[in-house]
């Protein structure tokens, strides 16, 4: 029996009313195909184990929302409102968060590899042992983050503002590029 595809509306209200496990039930049948939730409000919801994977969440606002071991591998979340939001240990690998606001948020051991973080905002927002490689953060405003023993590796800081940032045991390599602040006094590891 093929499942037709709900509009907008209709998968908040499934998320909303029958919760994580039948939404992630619902993308499987539709066999992960983009699902459009732009604009929609998650706000304070407990969405552990979510799979919003090629989801667009174009300036969506999920903040305070707990989306511990979610899946956003592809997803757009271009101008997405992600504040206080908890990613421990998401996959958040291609994903495009150009814009978006992640102030204070926790991406402690969450994958953003290949991520597009260009022009997000990221005051106070924990990267701890996160991997971020090939990430793009030109123009990030970056002041008061963490990045912890996160893996930097081919990471681009271009424009970065990275004031009071934390940029303690690193693992780099010769093709990150910092910007003005840039890790002092360490050995990048590879």
């Amino acid at each position: 029996m093929l499942m037709q595809p709900l509009d907008k509306q209709d998968v908040v209200k499934l998320l909303n009313e029958d919760g994580v496990e039948a939404f992630n039930q619902y993308r499987r049948d539709m066999g992960f195909d983009e699902l459009d939730l732009s604009g929609v409000e998650f706000r304070q919801m407990d969405l552990t184990g979510i799979n919003l994977s090629n989801a667009n969440l174009t300036a969506a606002i999920f903040d305070a929302c707990y989306l511990v071991d979610a899946r956003l591998i592809l997803a757009t979340l271009r101008k997405t409102c992600l504040v206080e939001c908890d990613f421990y240990n998401a996959v958040l690998e291609e994903a495009n968060l150009t814009g978006a606001d992640i102030s204070r948020a926790n991406f402690n051991a969450a994958d953003l590899s290949e991520a597009m973080m260009d022009q997000v905002l990221a005051k106070e927002t924990n990267f701890q042992d996160a991997n971020l490689t090939s990430t793009s953060w030109k123009k990030a405003q970056l002041n008061d983050a963490d990045f912890t023993r996160a893996n930097v590796s081919g990471a681009n800081f271009k424009d970065a503002e990275m004031e009071w940032a934390v940029l303690a045991d690193l693992k780099s390599d010769e093709k990150t590029i910092w910007g003005d602040r840039k890790p002092g006094n360490f050995e990048p590891r590879i």
